[in-house]
């Protein structure tokens, strides 16, 4: 049974002027795909920022693929498959030019793995970065996060702006990365299907409180009828 556990958080607090996150405390186990949910400004790139050691500071301890975050960042970030909400590259970049960046700093990184997933998420590699479109750059930030079968990838919002066709197949992907393998993953997201597609846990965020005891077949109880927004509330002890 797989039950290491790859993401550990006791106390977890980051402070913004007008905002904080936490504290917050949970675990995520091998073979988990969490999806976060919550309003905007909820907190949920913040927290999927810290999991992959973009923020440079915060309180309690956060333990990531076996490194507290504050003490090695640079492991951290060289464990973690990171696809933040925008992808960024500059402009001039060739998508394969930009891969050849990230990778890198990957030395665990498979150009055929990455050439297959071009090809079955319909990625030119020739394509300037800067001429593509917000879904398909999202596409490349999936290729450049999973390219390196990370120990756990972290994704924001990595379904927003594709049609329903691509969707179909970027889900696929992740479902084929996770399947079976000592890897976990988790996303953001406003899409309650893909929730219902990928989810074994779900974790809710409401003014930076959190909720790790709703069941991705009880999401339709948080959604208001009338916005479909999805709105957890305030975190039960």
């Amino acid at each position: 049974m797989r039950d290491r556990v790859l993401v550990s958080a006791s106390a977890l607090r980051v402070r913004f002027p007008r905002f904080v996150l936490g504290p917050l405390s949970f675990a995520v186990t091998e073979g988990a795909i969490v999806a976060v949910i919550g309003l905007n400004a909820s907190g949920k790139s913040t927290m999927l920022r810290s999991i992959a050691g973009r923020i440079h500071g915060y309180e309690g301890s956060l333990v990531v693929a076996g490194e507290e975050v504050a003490i090695d960042r640079a492991a951290v970030r060289g464990r973690v498959g990171f696809q933040p909400d925008r992808v960024p590259a500059t402009p001039g970049f060739r998508v394969r030019e930009f891969l050849s960046f990230v990778r890198r700093f990957h030395p665990g990184w498979d150009d055929v793995y990455a050439a297959r997933l071009c090809d079955r998420l319909a990625i030119d590699p020739d394509a300037r970065m800067g001429t593509l479109s917000k879904g398909t750059r999202t596409k490349v930030g999936l290729i450049a996060a999973e390219s390196f079968r990370p120990p756990l990838l972290v994704l924001d919002e990595p379904t927003s702006g594709l049609d329903p066709r691509a969707r179909r197949v970027f889900l696929d992907v992740i479902v084929d990365a996770m399947d079976g393998a000592s890897r976990a993953a988790i996303f953001s997201t406003h899409i309650l299907d893909d929730v219902r597609r990928l989810a074994t846990t779900v974790f809710a965020l409401s003014d930076g409180a959190l909720r790790t005891d709703i069941r991705p077949s009880e999401i339709d109880a948080f959604i208001d009828p009338e916005t479909e927004a999805c709105d957890p509330g305030p975190r039960t002890v």
